[in-house]
């Protein structure tokens, strides 16, 4: 045990060389107990230390991370996967994705992979977070407040139709904001939802209403409004959203699966320059504009570029193997936007080693800033759409003229990036090796409502 011998520097705790250097001693010897005297505690201790049986005390590795999880009822969660065989939406059953905590059924489970949907990020969320660390049954000493509330699954009933009957889209999340203004009660009070935060598993268009259009009404709700959320394709005016990874279907379990897949990428031989996976359609008119002279540029040096057709009958979505095997032979991987201006295809590049080539700043640059190097030329190329149907350049014979080293340069920071942006498998929380996509979202929600609750 060590022990903190009572000298005549009672004040020299308040400071702030003794702080940190009582920090590095608990950082150092974790181990190990600190006797130390209840006089010699300050407020600046409290919250750092906590106490231990007879008057010891021990740093709390949990300070400024606990997370309090709302049990919210279950019709506002996991009621509403259970109404996955057609009874959200008559015509769509998607049982099969909610299989292994939401990363679908398994392709290869060895080796980490599944036929992942883009759209499970809040079963996978709520599933990651149930095995965190540092939740805390007190949400009075709760660091920041979690809501699972599936919004994405409780959309479908909002969204489609089909010949289905179509609920009124602006009665979204109303159950949700009537469940925590009377249950919530001071929890919500204390920081008016600043410090809790949810996730909404699809993008945020989906739930911005707008009149006779597509959305729901959810985002107009101030409860909604308070808290940070965090969706697959942020709206980059809103100040409280936030993007995080559309989840790929690469998850794996620990550090030995990762690291065999790495060296997969590193080692695999890029036969071709670029790729385009993907179709034609595109809601955007300029955005299939681009897509068309793209995919015209492709056809053209077929020796060079390699398109993967996920229009037809070859879906991509939901199976990975396609779309993953060209992205690993190419150096560069187009990602022009399509119905809106991010695409998972983007990631599933990523974690194969191959060099985004974006063609918006809303495809990446605004929207994952929290995965993604702030210097957006350290991993990926960029070339406005504008340049390709406007100002007549061949993106073949652009990325044909970068040199061999910066290509290299390039792929060994796309390398780098892939284990922040995946989301590995549940139960390894203390043993996986590395920090993934949730470690990081986690991380900076915590930081972010910090600064909230400071500002």
């Amino acid at each position: 045990m060590l022990h903190l011998k009572r000298i005549s520097c009672g004040a020299l705790l308040l400071s702030v060389s003794c702080y940190l250097l009582l920090v590095l001693v608990l950082l150092v010897f974790p181990e190990h107990r600190i006797s130390i005297s209840s006089d010699l505690r300050r407020p600046l201790l409290n919250n750092l230390v906590r106490d231990e049986p007879g008057g010891q005390v021990s740093f709390d590795r949990c300070w400024g991370k606990r997370v309090y999880v709302y049990n919210l009822p279950a019709q506002l969660n996991e009621g509403l996967v259970k109404k996955c065989d057609k009874q959200l939406v008559c015509w769509l059953d998607f049982c099969q994705h909610l299989e292994n905590y939401g990363f679908g059924q398994a392709i290869d489970r060895s080796a980490g992979w599944y036929a992942t949907d883009a759209y499970m990020l809040e079963v996978i969320f709520h599933s990651r977070i149930r095995s965190y660390s540092c939740l805390t049954n007190d949400s009075s000493r709760a660091d920041a407040l979690f809501v699972p509330y599936y919004a994405g699954f409780d959309a479908l009933q909002y969204l489609y139709s089909g010949g289905c009957v179509k609920t009124m889209q602006d009665r979204h999340g109303v159950e949700l904001a009537k469940w925590l203004e009377k249950q919530a009660g001071d929890a919500w009070k204390r920081w008016n939802g600043r410090d809790h935060f949810m996730v909404m598993g699809r993008t945020s268009w989906d739930f911005a209403l707008a009149p006779g259009s597509w959305g729901t009404g959810i985002q107009g709700l101030d409860h909604v409004a308070n808290m940070t959320t965090l969706y697959i394709e942020r709206n980059p005016w809103e100040e409280n959203q936030v993007a995080v990874p559309y989840p790929t279907s690469f998850h794996p379990s620990n550090a030995t699966q990762l690291k065999a897949w790495i060296r997969t990428v590193t080692t695999s031989r890029r036969k071709y320059l670029l790729s385009f996976s993907g179709g034609i359609r595109a809601t955007m008119k300029d955005a299939a504009s681009v897509r068309s002279t793209l995919l015209r540029q492709c056809q053209k040096r077929a020796e060079l570029c390699v398109h993967v057709d996920c229009g037809g009958s070859l879906k991509c979505g939901h199976d990975p193997r396609p779309s993953v095997a060209t992205f690993l032979e190419s150096e560069f991987c187009l990602q022009p936007r399509g119905d809106t201006a991010t695409r998972r295809s983007a990631f599933d590049a990523i974690i194969s080693g191959c060099i985004p080539v974006f063609f918006h700043h809303d495809s990446a640059y605004s929207q994952y800033v929290w995965h993604l190097p702030s210097d957006p030329g350290s991993y990926s190329v960029f070339i406005a759409e504008e340049s390709i149907t406007g100002g007549g350049v061949d993106v073949v014979e652009f990325l044909s003229s970068l040199p061999g080293e910066r290509i290299l340069e390039l792929r060994s920071s796309v390398i780098s990036l892939i284990p922040r942006l995946i989301y590995r498998m549940p139960g390894g929380e203390n043993g996986s090796g590395f920090e993934d996509a949730f470690d990081v979202s986690l991380r900076e929600v915590l930081r972010r409502i910090t600064g909230r609750k400071a500002g």
